[in-house]
């Protein structure tokens, strides 16, 4: 097991999940990992095939877990140029490409999945 700290979230990466719990070194950064976690589970019922899917999320938002992703390994740049065309007429563009790192961005089968959505 490894653990990630993120600003609002602390995510424990296991060999096919992570679980993702808000951060609590600061009242304020916990609420807003709440948030964060309950945001993602609400995107995550959408259904689209690039939003990586949540498989558990208590009702208070302080459990979430999701499917691990693979690391992408090409260069940042190339990657934002590929999505910005996938994403050119997507209803969702804005939000697909906010927050861009190379972080937020994984491979889960051979889908290339956002991992961290929420705000």
């Amino acid at each position: 097991m490894k653990v990630v700290s993120g600003s609002t979230r602390m995510v424990f990466v296991f060999k096919s999940n992570v679980i993702k719990i808000p951060n609590i070194k600061n009242y304020k950064l916990f609420l807003n990992g709440i948030l964060s976690n309950l945001q993602e589970n609400e995107f995550s019922k959408i259904g689209r095939v690039d939003l990586a899917k949540v498989k558990y999320c208590d009702f208070l938002g302080i459990i979430l877990v999701m499917d691990k992703a693979c690391r992408v390994n090409i260069p940042l740049n190339l990657l934002k140029k590929t999505l910005e065309k996938k994403y050119k007429y997507d209803y969702m563009k804005e939000f697909m490409l906010s927050d861009f790192k190379l972080s937020n961005w994984g491979v889960v089968g051979t889908e290339l999945v956002k991992v961290d959505y929420g705000s």
